[in-house]
């Protein structure tokens, strides 16, 4: 499930003491609009803002945390609480969430108090605050656990899936171990410690054999397997299940923009769909997936203005040939 969005966030699927990086790190998103005039969050000194694929400054650095934007708006952080801006760095829902998440087919997750709903661009809650966790919206469901509920709802917060077995060991008669968000109309699921793929019907359409999967994008989706040494490695399938980049790589990121992040020990590199290496693997201590042409990597520290993280460390953006933008 998700996590509330801070400008240090890092999410995982948890794999039986086993890990596979999701998408966001770094007040990344998923989902980003693909257009000419995209803005990328930068830290500077001890405050926020927002460049441009040149580098060039746009909203000047005034906030707490910034994330990158989606449809439109952009996720801030004033005095602790969460809005959103637009593009001319204008507040347009006030900061008055106690957390919230990136905009996603039309609506966006908010907690208020300690429950969790979903509001439109206007601010107009939608969905009532009534879970205790919830994931964006993905194929027009969104994946939610509140009281007596773990399932899918529908943009008007109906129940489409219930039952499905949450974190929480002590839920009575699960269908699956687990079940993570729709993508691309699949949805990973974890039965008796495999993970393996349903539909929106509730088919198993690829039977549970992998030690870890994720979500499908841009039609791959990656997944773990033992090799014969009995370690765990990284590679892609397809749709019918058929594997199309060997597992070889010690950590994977979903495709996005026609390449994806994996690693070999310390170093991360980008892969075409065809595992060609398109950015060679290099030392990176985190990495994203490409968003509008650029991608969020943490190197060592140039100047210590630009960090907000470790003193050695910076977040800087790369396009797709690895050249620094930032």
């Amino acid at each position: 499930m998700t996590t509330a969005l801070t400008t240090m966030s890092v999410e995982f699927i948890d794999l039986s003491n086993l890990h596979i990086t999701a998408i966001n790190q770094i007040s990344s998103i998923a989902l980003a609009e693909q257009d000419q005039n995209s803005l990328f969050p930068v830290a500077i000194k001890d405050k926020m803002g927002y460049i441009d694929k040149s580098g060039k400054v746009i909203i000047q650095p005034t906030f707490e945390g910034a994330v990158a934007f989606s449809e439109g708006l952009g996720i801030v952080i004033l005095n602790g609480k969460y809005g959103y801006i637009n593009k001319k760095g204008q507040i347009v829902i006030k900061p008055q969430f106690n957390a919230a998440e990136s905009f996603s087919e039309g609506l966006a997750i908010v907690e208020i108090g300690s429950k969790k709903g979903f509001i439109d661009q206007t601010g107009k809650i939608i969905v009532k605050p009534r879970f205790q966790d919830a994931d964006s919206f993905s194929d027009g469901l969104a994946l939610v656990t509140g009281d007596n509920e773990h399932g899918f709802i529908d943009k008007t917060g109906k129940i489409i899936i219930n039952g499905l077995r949450s974190d929480d060991s002590t839920d009575t008669n699960p269908i699956f171990d687990r079940v993570y968000p729709f993508s691309e109309g699949l949805a990973p699921i974890k039965i008796n410690g495999k993970y393996g793929y349903m539909d929106k019907t509730q088919k198993i359409v690829i039977q549970p054999q992998f030690v870890g999967a994720s979500g499908f994008s841009e039609g791959l989706a990656a997944v773990q397997i033992f090799n014969r040494n009995n370690k765990v490695k990284h590679g892609y399938i397809n749709k019918s299940g058929k594997i199309v980049i060997q597992p070889q790589f010690d950590g994977a990121y979903k495709f996005s923009e026609g390449l994806a992040a994996v690693s070999s020990g310390y170093q991360w590199g980008y892969l075409d769909k065809a595992g060609k290496f398109i950015i060679k693997p290099q030392y990176f201590e985190h990495v994203e997936s490409f968003s509008n042409g650029l991608a969020s990597v943490v190197v060592p520290n140039r100047k210590k203005h630009h960090s907000r993280y470790d003193e050695g460390l910076e977040s800087r953006y790369i396009d797709k040939a690895g050249n620094y933008v930032w």
